[in-house]
């Protein structure tokens, strides 16, 4: 009986590890800083040239601050832009970003979890813009917000 249960255990541990769906954790990660300057009429963006990357500069506010607004360079040979606007109520907000890789449905999965911070009301939106290694051809993205 007790050889029964060390099994069962190291079956149900052993199970617990595995990922059901498949699903690939993709490296190479980064977050990237685009001022706030935009009014955007999407809350996702999936960028893989330059021509769609500058059409955001199409929505650019009129600040002085914002007029002369130049976005980052990014290598589009190499990497893909994806954008997730959150809105979250707090003085402060913090971010985590996975990437999971879906093959047999040709899907990456891009989580953000936004956890606000401290006892005060205040509206905090962020796109949680990354580059990720460029997306393989014919491969679309889900968005995914957990707090």
């Amino acid at each position: 009986m007790m050889r029964f249960i060390l099994h069962f255990g190291l079956f149900l541990l052993l199970c617990s590890s595995c990922n059901k769906d498949n699903l690939i954790i993709i490296e190479g990660l980064s977050t990237i800083n685009i001022a706030d300057c935009m009014l955007l009429p999407q809350q996702e963006y999936v960028l893989s040239d330059t021509a769609s990357y500058n059409a955001l500069l199409l929505h650019r506010d009129s600040t002085d601050e914002c007029s002369s607004y130049v976005l980052p360079p990014i290598d589009f040979s190499q990497k893909t832009l994806l954008g997730k606007q959150t809105i979250v109520d707090g003085c402060t907000a913090s971010y985590t970003y996975t990437i999971l890789a879906d093959p047999e449905k040709r899907v990456y999965h891009y989580q953000v979890k936004a956890v606000p911070g401290g006892n005060c009301h205040n509206e905090i939106r962020n796109m949680n813009w990354i580059t990720i290694p460029r997306l393989p051809d014919n491969y679309t993205v889900q968005f995914e917000v957990t707090d």
